[in-house]
């Protein structure tokens, strides 16, 4: 009966643990924060989308997150960013992590 109730726990640990594996490289020309969009604030513990580039008005939409961090899809060319990348960012300030692979 303990192996019946294991696999589910080991199942359920997997897809945080490679969420937060990824490996991250430093994105190009990214703002250093991103902002919400007006009538929005960054909250402890949701990812608002989409979020936008102070500088240009570049709008970027989450595709998944986690524990505060979130990846966005970013419109190619951006950020230095190459197919099946996204962008990772800290929920809570909008602040850059880095870009991650799907």
């Amino acid at each position: 009966m303990s192996a019946l109730i294991a696999i589910p726990m080991l199942f359920g640990g997997c897809s945080s643990q490679s969420f937060t594996s990824k490996t991250m490289r430093d994105a190009a020309r990214a703002p250093s924060t991103f902002i919400t969009k007006s009538g929005m604030d960054f909250e402890e513990n949701a990812c608002k989308s989409p979020l936008v580039d102070p500088a240009d008005g570049t709008e970027i939409i989450m595709v998944e997150s986690i524990r505060g961090v979130g990846d966005y899809k970013v419109p190619p060319g951006k950020y230095g960013m190459e197919q099946n990348e996204l962008l990772r960012v800290d929920c809570q300030t909008g602040k850059v992590l880095g870009i991650v692979k799907k």
